[in-house]
């Protein structure tokens, strides 16, 4: 994948995390996160039901990347950065045109930049404490065995399947953050 592709989309997600975390000084996210669960749910339904035919899916990423492209990136950071779900957006995108091993790169290249400048931002507006970076660090051993376990799956699994279970993934995901913001 071409760094004028991936670069730009990471920068800009990497700016939208910082916005977005800032963000969660200043607006209450109940009802945000209540039309974002839905709308992502909705997303999740629409990646299990529509399973486009390979043929129609690129097997290398763009050249450059798009101000779509880009705008996306930016939306999918604030979204990390304020409620810490960004995967919707870029799955719904990037997911049309990406097969599932362009899709996963392209993912895995611009997630790292966008969770560290969230990261700092949430240090610098004292939202990660030392109890909450505790924590993190405590469930770092299971964060890698879901990576080992997801690189052991990955080849077995189809490109319709690969779709499938991300929309199943997408719904736990919204069900959870919908849930969440009613407690």
């Amino acid at each position: 994948m071409g760094k004028k592709y991936w670069i730009p989309i990471a920068f800009v997600m990497a700016i939208g995390s910082v916005a977005g975390a800032a963000l969660l000084k200043v607006i209450p996210n109940h009802g945000f996160q209540v039309i974002l669960g839905i709308t992502f749910i909705l997303t999740g339904v629409w990646f299990i039901i529509r399973i486009p035919e390979p043929g129609n899916l690129k097997s290398g990423a763009p050249r450059k990347a798009g101000l779509m492209d880009m705008g996306v990136g930016a939306f999918s950071g604030v979204l990390g950065g304020f409620i810490g779900v960004n995967v919707p957006p870029l799955v719904l995108h990037f997911g049309r045109v990406l097969d599932k091993r362009n899709l996963r790169r392209l993912l895995v290249l611009i997630y790292l930049p966008a969770a560290i400048s969230q990261t700092v931002t949430f240090m610098v507006n004292g939202l990660l404490t030392p109890r909450i970076a505790f924590h993190g660090l405590l469930i770092l051993p299971m964060i890698f065995l879901g990576i080992w376990l997801g690189n052991r799956t990955f080849e077995a699994v189809s490109e319709s399947w690969f779709r499938r279970v991300l929309g199943i993934l997408l719904i736990v995901i919204s069900t959870r953050l919908i849930l969440r913001s009613m407690m």
